[in-house]
């Protein structure tokens, strides 16, 4: 996925983001590390197309849902630009809860 990440044509980009979504949703932060996720959102953010945002931003609400909101926000709110703060924060807003995995590995 990290590959798939740093590719330039977002057509590799976005589905990339959709399965690391998807993993988390379903298998929880246990089993998707969420470190190496969070190290990889910052160069998300700054990419040029906007579905690669937006999509970076559905990963960032997820992982909140996770592992709470303070480790994201001290981790990638001084990285990001004024504008995605604003959005980002106003999309935690609505974060609540923890969640748990739908799916269960052996």
């Amino acid at each position: 996925m990290e590959k798939a990440i740093k590719n330039k044509v977002a057509k590799a980009v976005v589905p990339a983001i959709d399965v690391m979504f998807q993993a988390l949703s379903e298998f929880g932060a246990k089993v998707v590390p969420p470190k190496r996720i969070l190290k990889m959102l910052p160069e998300l953010f700054d990419h040029q197309d906007q579905n690669v945002r937006a999509s970076s931003k559905g990963l960032t609400l997820e992982l909140c849902r996770w592992i709470g909101k303070d480790p994201v926000k001290s981790i990638l709110f001084e990285k990001m630009r004024d504008t995605m703060r604003k959005e980002l924060e106003a999309e935690l807003v609505n974060v609540t809860g923890a969640a748990k995995p739908s799916r269960k590995i052996r």
